[in-house]
């Protein structure tokens, strides 16, 4: 995608309409990646988290991050989790995982 287009609200709709591009992306670097680390193990360690602290994620795509980490989710105050996508949850509450 030209990210000249990013601003482009119609190509930005047809591009997050629902989950199955970030999948294809997900599969791909799962069968085709060289690193022996998963993703949400290195983005988790790379963050300082503390007990009680509030965490907000933008482009959260379907949440699986902290859904496969809920033990780290429940020590927070508060966490929100967003997406532009019209087919992803555009606000998922702490329940929900």
């Amino acid at each position: 995608m030209n990210t000249a287009n990013m601003r482009d609200q119609e190509i930005l709709s047809r591009q997050y309409l629902d989950s199955s591009k970030l999948e294809i992306r997900k599969n791909f670097h799962k069968k085709y990646g060289t690193s022996s680390a998963q993703y949400s193990d290195w983005i988790l360690s790379k963050i300082k988290f503390f007990t009680g602290c509030r965490v907000l994620e933008v482009g959260c795509g379907t949440g699986s991050l902290w859904e496969n980490n809920i033990e780290l989710v429940d020590s927070f105050a508060e966490l929100m989790l967003t997406d532009i996508s019209a087919g992803l949850p555009q606000k998922l509450l702490l329940q929900d995982l």
